[in-house]
């Protein structure tokens, strides 16, 4: 081959490379479409497994029946929770719009004056004097509660916009459940041959791996949901159903997941209890309510995420909080997401390349 040749074909991949990598840029909306499509074909595998072993008169449903089926329970279950959470989101919302500040003021007062006394003993006299009005202002200032319903118009216009969002990943989940090899086939088709065993055995490790791992994640936000639910309805709190659901998916957000969950469930505590009394109501429900939210956390920390990491990712704690650190420093909140299920791929890759070419043996050697 020639220089002429050479340098011809670099050219010619970089362009193709270029071309590719503008083609997923440009189609990210997409692409996006069918990663959530993948996902949610991922978790429903053991469903349309369990269906595809029903029998009528010895003979199983036609796979295309199954998909169809499988992606109908997952639908259900979907708008099944949203048509139980949101309208108690809205009346939540109504709450929130609600709100007497004249009964804030009157609940924080006494916290007030103690803080005031508490900082003049410890000399933090330019701190103290602080009435509630000016403590009202620093909090709230930046809030208006009474855009609340206008920013849920919003949000409801955007779900007309989904629709098609919607129809595209059912599309898509629909033939990803009922035809399982098509992204095998699709890998495998621009793999060489003398490459391919391997290519199988990451596609087979990758799909049941990450269906293990996103399995896990719905039993998770279903568990913590169901400890949060019970431990502040055993307190009293209004809307305990909503905050622990809440909860459940913002534990999807590794290590910061429990911090938000935990403070949108004493919003709504402190806005169900407002015109109480501060110490007689609001402070003993908001301790109990920390409380159970660091019992669920204990739960949470030292028995589902082991097993959901263990049997899923193989990897150790430490791995898996550096990894975290590291997407979240780049990509914020929804790489700290997407780290876990990328780096266990990425992992498997490396795994099979170290036994098919001995690469981290090569550079072990140098």
């Amino acid at each position: 081959m020639t220089l002429y040749e050479k340098v011809f074909k670099v050219l010619a991949l970089l362009g193709l490379t270029a071309l590719v990598l503008w083609v997923l840029w440009e189609g990210r909306t997409i692409l996006l479409y069918f990663l959530v499509a993948s996902v949610i074909a991922l978790i429903g595998r053991p469903l349309f497994h369990l269906l595809e072993k029903i029998q009528i008169r010895g003979k199983q449903l036609p796979r295309s029946l199954t998909a169809m089926i499988a992606l109908l329970i997952l639908a259900g279950a979907v708008f099944g929770t949203i048509g139980i959470f949101f309208p108690l989101l809205m009346r939540e919302a109504q709450v929130l719009y609600g709100i007497n500040f004249a009964d804030v003021k009157d609940s924080l007062s006494p916290a007030i004056s103690n803080a005031n006394r508490f900082l003049e003993n410890l000399g933090f006299n330019e701190f103290a004097g602080m009435n509630e009005g000016a403590f009202l202002g620093y909090v709230f200032g930046s809030i208006d509660f009474r855009s609340l319903p206008s920013v849920i118009n919003n949000v409801l216009g955007v779900f007309g916009n989904a629709l098609i969002a919607v129809f595209s990943v059912a599309f898509m989940t629909y033939f990803l459940l009922r035809d399982e090899g098509i992204l095998p086939r699709i890998v495998l088709a621009v793999t060489p041959s003398s490459h391919e065993k391997s290519a199988k055995h990451i596609i087979d490790r990758t799909r049941r791996t990450l269906t293990r791992y996103f399995t896990g994640l719905v039993l998770q936000v279903t568990a913590i949901t169901l400890c949060v639910w019970l431990g502040l309805s055993l307190i009293g709190v209004k809307n305990a159903l909503l905050i622990g659901f809440f909860t459940g998916l913002a534990n999807l957000i590794p290590y910061l997941g429990p911090w938000i969950g935990a403070t949108f469930g004493v919003i709504i505590m402190v806005s169900n209890n407002m015109g109480m009394g501060f110490y007689e109501v609001i402070v003993p429900k908001f301790y109990a309510l920390l409380a159970v939210f660091a019992v669920t956390q204990l739960i949470d920390n030292y028995v589902f995420q082991p097993v959901i990491f263990s049997t899923s990712i193989y990897a150790h704690p430490l791995e898996i909080f550096i990894v975290i650190l590291l997407a979240g420093s780049l990509g914020g909140i929804l790489a700290m997401v997407a780290a876990i299920p990328t780096y266990a791929f990425i992992r498997i890759v490396l795994i099979e390349l170290n036994r098919e070419f001995g690469v981290l043996e090569a550079i072990k050697k140098r």
